[in-house]
């Protein structure tokens, strides 16, 4: 039960992870697109 709990508790871990590292790209996506209203307007119709 405790190798199960630890499993569970790092797949956990990863998933949080791969939330961070996504609205991180998000954000770095917003932030790089924010001086370029240009590709903003082309990003936001995609």
């Amino acid at each position: 039960a405790d190798a199960l709990s630890r499993k569970s508790g790092m797949i956990a871990g990863i998933k949080v992870e791969e939330e961070i590292i996504h609205n991180l790209e998000r954000l770095d996506i917003e932030l790089y697109v924010h001086g370029h209203h240009g590709y903003w307007a082309s990003l936001r119709v995609a």
